[in-house]
């Protein structure tokens, strides 16, 4: 997968000239609106249409970035889950899984760091920072309130039931 940065500028360089023909497009007087040619007519047309639709490109991109950060921590999930089985225990870091569990320990996708893991009482938490870039301590979409940190965790925590 490319590096994220240069694809996060080359959709930055993409905005700026939709913005740019947009502004161009919107200073365009009804009279030459009405006179111009289909060509032009339909260049107005797409440059308006990508301008409304470019909030979806990085939707896109970044739902892209969390299936890849997904697979990458479920990756290293079946490597600690090897390891455990193996000896009895989760290890102390990730780096005790290369590379006998993985040729490399992936990093965040979106820190360009290693990713986070924690030993906890019976398991481990193993987390990226997620699209936002900022530790969110482990915390997910489905916590309330919600983060944006894209975890596992071992084991899962049961809800207490209300009585």
């Amino acid at each position: 997968m490319p590096d994220r940065n240069a694809r996060l500028q080359e959709l930055a360089a993409i905005s700026r000239k939709v913005d740019t023909n947009v502004r161009q497009d919107a200073s365009i007087g009804l009279i030459e609106k009405l006179s111009m040619g289909p060509e032009r007519r339909g260049e107005t047309i797409g440059n308006l249409t990508i301008g409304l639709q470019e909030p979806l490109f990085f939707k896109v991109q970044t739902s892209a970035e969390r299936i890849e950060q997904v697979r990458r921590n479920l990756q290293v999930a079946f490597a600690l889950a090897a390891s455990q089985s193996d000896h009895g225990r989760y290890p102390a870091n990730l780096n005790e899984l290369s590379p006998k569990y993985l040729e490399k320990v992936p990093d965040d996708l979106f820190s360009g760091k290693a990713l986070i893991y924690r030993l906890e009482e019976d398991g481990y938490l193993l987390y990226s920072v997620g699209p936002n870039g900022k530790d969110d301590g482990g915390i997910s979409y489905e916590d309330q309130p919600p983060g944006d940190d894209i975890r596992v965790r071992i084991p899962v925590p049961v809800p207490a039931k209300d009585d």
